[in-house]
This record gives structure tokens, C-alpha cells and sequence, in this order.
């Protein structure tokens, strides 16, 4: 039998020494693990609580989309089959018989040679391709005398009775206030009220009767809690009047908590006699309202880029809209957008992105027969950043056609041109309108964060981009790309003690400088050295506090920008602190305010907190 050797002393001793050492290691994880579940459980029962109250408020006031402003393209598309049965039987007929002709003449190797060998994307196949083809030479055939086009024309008619009927309503109370004359005088008056109501129906563009307003998409509760600050800092410290639309996908995107306090909003704003925010169920309205969109793809998923640009083809009531995405911010009041010239000019503006043509591909470009912009122009392209556009939808409504043809085939488009951001320089220039896609020329700026006053991480963080007004002197918007989101990074971020709100603004900034100062393009950090802080004391003239730079066409801009001996492309990349911007320190303090308060109401997940702290946001 053989005996077990005992442990010398001195083993002994080493050994409790260990597992002394391993002790709090272990007191520590278990305390983790014990915070971790009792965060779980209040936030439980918290959400639980709110939940309930929440869905009992919001059941008693739903949002409702049975009173539909939009362009009701169903009952329309009814009123003509019931009005002329045997011209839409044709259509249909048609349609499928054009289908049919273009599926067998559009080969797999009719594709190949369109591609003129560009590649495809990994996870595009060759039968995405050929569907895209067919479906764009469809709607071609279609906006010429199919559905497409009867479409169009129910837009535009629709606009039109609209603006010609607030246009006869505006000469009629003219009129009548005129005071009374003589009888022929009033004849005179009649039919001088008559023709400038004919005048104005056709000048829809310009009349103050167009229906304007402010889009903004987005469901679920990081998406509707950004909306609801975007709300707060439109109304109460922009004061912004215009009519807002914010569109969600279903009940199955409706937070109750983030809900309850944008339909508590919308309430207040009724009581103060300011009934013009509405929270729209874009699911509903395409069932209810919008109906068969032929010849495009029958089940479309609407949710992400695609709701969006459905929201903005279909459900919103506006002729001329602003379409805002939720995390992004105006620093000034919007509304003189939509008389600023680059805009009127053509019904359409949109503001650049930082990138030349990274993670994109010019395959579909190819396919639909487009020149590849970044081939054409190499050095002066930048990708759009679709995060704030201005769009009049009446003018455009071709362009609306294929704008949804584009982002319908999400599976291959946005494998080519990251979203739906390029599908809008895409749209027009399949509908033959490149000239009207204005694309503001001033690159965006970044907005940079550090790790807040108790750590000191040597490096700065990607927080979003600031872009500029149309002419490029002034700041125009904050948008929250990355970390400065309130949800779901900021909310979690401020538990510990960290910052969410720009240090720092660069100057305009492009693809070649982002490359050269960042490890990774999809990381966005900086380290210090990459960033001169000191430079514009001695390249920017300083701003005058209370100086505003005149905007061509309009009121005053606000927060002008400094005017710099700067050359878009040097590096370290110069930038500026939040103070050097009048106004822009006020407005960033009053948003804290409005992200404290609102995180107070909205409680913060476990998984928020858990991949802050594994650095996952």
C-alpha cells in the first residue's frame, strides 16, 4: 500500500499565501455578479412598473393613423379601377406581359457584361443582380404610361388642389378685408382675386401655402428616445414651429416608457394650442393607405434605412419636407432651410459625408447603366451623408419612384453604398435629373469627446459629425452618429462619469485626413498627437461675440463659424473648442439638462451598462 507524501511546511505556506491572493479576486467577481443581478432586478421591476403605466397611459391614447394627411394612393388606385375597369385591367395585363419579356431577354451573362467587370459584393449573388435590372427596366416602361406614372400624377394632384385651395382661401380673405366699394369695384376686386388665385395654384414651389414640416423615422426605444430630445430642443430652445411628423413601424417598435414621454409632449403641446406633432404608425398607413406599389417588390421589410425612405416616399404629409434622422441635432432654427437658394433652385439638398468612396462598390452603379461618380470625379466626390436632406416631393415624385426601386433591393445597395445615404444621388440621375441634386460643398466637421474629467485615456473619441449651413459659415447640425447618441451610449456612458458631449470641433475634414490620424476607420479614435489644438489661435480670426454672417435670401444665421487659413486636408488635423462657436456652449449645456432629465425618466438597461463597460459602444 502506498502512503500519500505530506506537504512540506514551506509548501504549505506558499500555498495559503496563493490562495490569499486569490481571495478578492474572487470577493470582487462575486461582488460583480451579486451588482450585476440586483441592477437586473430593479431594472426589472422598474421597466415592469413603468411598462404597465406606460401601456395603461398609451392605451387610453394610441397613436392613431386612421386620419391619414398623406397622399392616399389606395383609394385612389380604387376610384380608378371602379372608374375605368377595362384601362386598368390593360396596365396589369401589361405589366405582366412586360415582366415576362424583360426576365428572359436579361440573361445571366446580359448582367455579366453589364457589370464590365466589376465585382460583386460577397453576399450578392448573380440572381440579385439580375432581379435589380429587371425591376429598374420595369419601372422605366411604368413611369411612362403604367402604374408608376398614374402615381406621379396622383402626387402632383394632389399638391396642387392643396396649394390652390389655401391660395383661393389667402385672395378671398384679402378680399373680404379689402373693405366694400361700388359694384364694379367688387367685380374688379372678384376677378383680380380669381387670377391670383390661378397664379398662385402654379406656383407651388414658391408659395407660403406649401405644406412644410420636419420628418423624423424611427421606432423602439433608443430611436424614439432620441426623437423625443430632438423634440424638446426643436420646440423649447429653437422654437421651431414647424409641423412634425415621427413615424414608427408597428407596435412592436412603440417603447411604452420612450412613447409615454413623446405622447405626454405632443399632449402639452395641443393643450398649448400648438396641435402640430403627430406619431404615425408607417405599418398602418401602408396597409390602410398606401396599399400594392406596382410594378416594385411586393413584401418589402420596412424597417431601418428602408422605413425610412418609405416614410419619406409615402406616409408623410408634406410637399416640402426636412427629413431628420433622430440622434441628429439642429443647432439653429431649420426653418430658413427651405428658403435658402440652393435649395429653391431645384427642390432637392443634401449635405456631404467625410468618405470619398470607402466600403463602397461600383457594381450597381454598373448594372443600372450609371457613370461611378468616384470615377468621374476622384478627387472632388464625397459621399452623401442622408442624415438631414430637404426634398420638395411634388416636384420629384419621379424621383420618389426610384428612390424606393433603390432601396427595395436593400439586400444588394446597401452592400454597394453602405444605406440608403447615395440611393438619392442615384434616383436622380436615373430620372434625369443630376442637375437638381444639390449637394451642400463644405465637408463635415468632426465632433470629438474624450473620456471625461476622472480618466485620461490619451486619445479622443468619435462622437459624430457637425455640418454646416449651405453656404459653410455657420454650424447647422449635430449629428450623434456614434458615441454622443443619448441612447443607447450617452445614457449609459454618464453613470460613469463620463462625457457624451463635444470637446471639440474639427475643421472640415475628409477621407484622406480621417485615414492618416485613425488605427481603425471604424473605431474613429484619436490619439492626441493626431489632433493640433493650438493652431487656430494663430490661423482663425476671432468671432466677435454676437457677429452673425449673413445667408443669402434669409434671416441671420446663428453660431457662426471662424474664417480660417485652413486647407482642407492638412494634418494634424486642426481643431476648435466648443467655445470658439457663439451659442454652441448654451445650446450643449441645455441639452445636458434635457439628457439628465430624460435619463431620470427613461431607466437604463443592464445590457447598456454591461457593453459600456466591456467597451462595446
Amino acid at each position: 500500500m502506498q502512503h500519500r507524501q505530506e506537504p512540506s511546511a514551506a509548501a504549505t505556506s506558499k500555498q495559503q499565501s496563493k490562495q490569499q491572493r486569490k481571495t478578492p479576486k474572487l470577493a470582487a467577481v462575486a461582488a460583480l455578479l451579486v451588482a450585476l443581478l440586483a441592477i437586473a432586478w430593479s431594472t426589472f421591476n422598474s421597466n415592469d412598473s413603468s411598462s404597465s403605466s406606460s401601456s395603461s397611459s398609451s392605451s387610453s391614447s394610441s397613436p392613431s393613423s386612421s386620419h391619414f394627411l398623406g397622399v392616399p394612393l389606395r383609394a385612389i388606385q380604387q376610384q380608378q379601377k371602379q372608374q375605368h375597369p377595362e384601362q386598368s385591367a390593360h396596365l396589369d395585363a401589361r405589366l405582366q406581359q412586360l415582366r415576362s419579356q424583360i426576365l428572359n431577354s436579361t440573361t445571366t451573362d446580359a448582367v455579366q457584361q453589364l457589370l464590365q467587370g466589376a465585382r460583386l459584393p460577397k453576399r450578392v449573388t448573380l440572381q440579385m443582380a439580375q432581379q435589380l435590372v429587371v425591376d429598374a427596366q420595369l419601372l422605366q416602361h411604368s413611369l411612362q404610361e403604367g402604374h408608376a406614372a398614374a402615381r406621379i400624377a396622383a402626387i402632383r394632384n394632389h399638391y396642387d388642389s392643396i396649394n390652390s385651395s389655401s391660395s383661393r382661401d389667402d385672395v378671398t380673405a384679402e378680399a373680404t378685408a379689402a373693405g366694400a366699394g361700388d359694384g364694379h369695384e367688387q367685380q374688379q376686386d372678384s376677378a383680380a382675386a380669381a387670377a391670383a388665385a390661378t397664379a398662385a395654384s402654379s406656383m407651388t414651389s414658391s408659395s407660403s401655402s406649401v405644406s412644410r414640416g420636419i420628418l423624423i423615422v424611427g421606432g423602439s426605444r433608443t430611436h424614439l428616445g432620441n426623437a423625443y430630445i430632438l423634440l424638446r430642443m426643436l420646440r423649447q430652445h429653437l422654437h421651431c414651429s414647424l409641423p412634425i411628423e415621427i413615424v414608427y413601424y408597428g407596435r412592436q417598435e412603440l417603447d411604452p416608457a420612450a412613447a409615454a414621454l413623446v405622447t405626454s409632449f405632443i399632449a402639452a403641446e395641443e393643450a398649448a394650442g400648438k396641435p402640430d406633432i403627430t406619431l404615425i404608425d408607417g405599418l398602418q398607413v401602408q396597409q390602410q393607405h398606401i396599399g400594392k406599389l406596382q410594378p416594385h417588390p411586393e413584401d418589402v421589410k420596412l424597417s431601418s434605412w428602408v422605413a425610412k425612405v418609405h416614410a419619406l416616399c409615402w406616409v408623410t404629409r408634406f410637399q416640402q419636407v426636412l427629413l431628420l434622422d433622430s440622434d441628429n441635432l439642429p443647432v439653429q432654427n431649420p426653418e430658413v432651410l427651405f428658403e435658402v437658394s440652393e435649395f429653391k433652385s431645384g427642390g432637392f439638398l443634401i449635405w456631404p459625408d467625410f468618405w470619398h468612396n470607402l466600403w463602397m462598390e461600383p457594381a450597381v452603379y454598373r448594372l443600372l447603366n450609371l457613370s461611378v461618380p468616384w470615377e468621374v470625379n476622384p478627387k472632388g466626390f464625397l459621399a452623401a451623408e442622408s442624415g438631414q436632406l430637404l426634398l420638395d416631393r411634388s416636384a420629384h415624385a419621379d424621383v420618389l419612384e426610384w428612390l424606393w426601386l433603390l432601396n427595395s433591393h436593400r439586400e444588394l445597395v446597401y452592400e454597394c453604398v453602405v444605406g440608403d445615404k447615395d440611393t438619392f444621388r442615384m434616383a436622380f440621375a436615373l430620372a434625369g435629373k443630376q442637375q437638381h441634386y444639390i449637394q451642400v460643398s463644405e465637408p463635415p466637421q468632426e465632433l470629438l469627446g474624450d473620456a471625461g474629467q476622472h480618466v485620461r485615456l490619451g486619445r479622443y473619441f468619435h462622437l459624430g459629425m457637425g455640418q454646416a449651413s449651405p453656404d459653410g459659415t455657420a454650424l447647422m447640425f449635430l449629428h450623434r452618429t456614434a458615441r454622443g447618441k443619448f441612447f443607447p451610449w450617452c445614457a449609459a456612458k454618464r453613470l460613469l462619469n463620463g462625457t457624451c458631449q463635444p470637446v471639440l470641433l474639427t475643421l472640415p475634414v475628409v477621407q484622406e485626413q480621417l485615414e492618416a490620424s485613425v488605427r481603425d476607420a471604424g473605431a474613429m479614435r484619436f490619439d492626441t498627437n493626431k489632433i493640433d489644438v493650438r493652431w487656430h489661435t494663430a490661423n482663425c480670426a476671432p468671432i466677435v461675440t454676437g457677429e452673425e454672417v449673413s445667408a443669402a435670401g434669409s434671416s441671420r444665421w446663428a453660431m457662426p463659424l471662424p474664417v480660417c487659413n485652413y486647407t482642407v486636408g492638412q494634418l494634424p488635423i486642426p481643431a476648435l473648442p466648443a467655445a470658439a462657436i457663439p451659442g454652441l456652449p448654451a445650446y450643449l449645456a441645455a441639452l445636458d439638462a434635457v439628457f439628465a432629465e430624460v435619463q431620470q425618466q427613461l431607466r437604463v438597461q443592464l445590457v447598456d451598462r454591461i457593453k459600456v463597460m466591456l467597451g462595446k459602444l
